[in-house]
């Protein structure tokens, strides 16, 4: 049973500022600064009721309970959890669980009043739709069955069975809270799958099973730091590759060659060499197989040969 809005918005599980130390080790509070000088991901967070009479840069530090190898650091305005050790100090080694974000469309910040703890038994405010009310939105997010790393906007790397997908894009553009849509247009990702029937025989018996490695974007660059002509800025300090520099990418990198569509001409080449004869010196060479092979060979779209869209040097 729900306890919202129970006790004049407070619920038995959370009573606001009017908690006291003696009876919890946690509080949710407000960050008002992510500026760590030591680089360590602290932040300072304001807890109603426990640090009113402090201003923010007398606030202590709050260290994050995620080890470094999980990189998160909350936006100002973010709500956390934060656990105080030594409820005699309660000012000393704070340390903080958070972000705590609502639901998944909330990824670029819940940092609107009321909304990070609407899904909370304490929280006042209703939540907002769940996505998989919509159709379109099947996709976007994990499934309940992956393990997941989300980014804040646009961006996640799922672990799914057999199979790993790192994807930029995977939804449509939306406003902060909108439930977004299934990108089926332009969606950008590398796709690493196990144990996928690679050939079928008769009766679609299966002849071998393996890895594949699947990636797709609107343009792929494939891209060297040693030897490569042209060379490109590809250790941009602040973006690795830059937008403008991407730009010089797709104007100057060599396309790639269509192999199938090579052979193809590799193979009219070589018949209209062979069977081929001048009948004078100097006259065109005619086909000696009525195959037009020359013609053919002529009339080729050597165009035809490179990729618009892959790229390397």
């Amino acid at each position: 049973m729900s306890n919202k809005f129970a006790f004049g918005g407070k619920s038995i599980y959370n009573q606001g500022g009017g908690r006291r130390l003696e009876t919890t080790i946690f509080y949710y509070g407000k960050v008002v600064s992510n500026i760590d000088e030591l680089g360590a991901n602290r932040i300072k967070v304001r807890i109603s009721g426990v640090d009113d009479v402090l201003s923010n840069n007398d606030l202590s530090f709050s260290f994050p309970m995620v080890q470094k190898y999980v990189h998160i650091v909350p936006k100002i305005g973010e709500t956390v959890m934060v656990f105080i050790p030594d409820m005699k100090n309660p000012h000393i080694d704070r340390l903080y669980l958070g972000p705590i974000i609502s639901q998944p469309q909330m990824l670029r910040g819940d940092s609107e009043l009321f909304s990070s703890d609407s899904v909370l038994d304490s929280g006042v405010r209703a939540p907002k739709p769940s996505p998989n009310t919509i159709p379109e939105n099947k996709g976007v997010y994990p499934s309940v069955d992956d393990v997941a790393l989300q980014g804040r906007n646009n961006s996640d790397l799922i672990f799914k069975d057999s199979e790993a997908l790192l994807r930029a894009g995977q939804f449509e553009s939306t406003q902060l809270g909108e439930i977004p849509k299934f990108n089926k247009i332009n969606p950008a990702y590398i796709q690493l799958k196990f144990d996928v029937v690679l050939e079928k025989g008769t009766e679609k018996k299966v002849i071998e099973k393996g890895s594949v490695a699947n990636i797709v974007a609107n343009k792929i660059n494939l891209l060297t730091h040693k030897d490569g002509s042209p060379r490109f800025t590809l250790n941009d300090q602040d973006s690795t590759i830059t937008d403008d520099e991407i730009q010089k990418i797709i104007k100057e990198a060599h396309p790639l060659v269509f192999g199938d569509t090579l052979i193809e001409y590799l193979k009219l080449q070589r018949a209209a060499f062979i069977n081929h004869v001048h009948p004078y010196p100097g006259m065109k060479p005619q086909d000696l197989s009525g195959t037009n092979h020359i013609i053919k060979y002529l009339e080729f779209n050597l165009d035809a040969l490179l990729s618009k869209n892959v790229r390397t040097n």
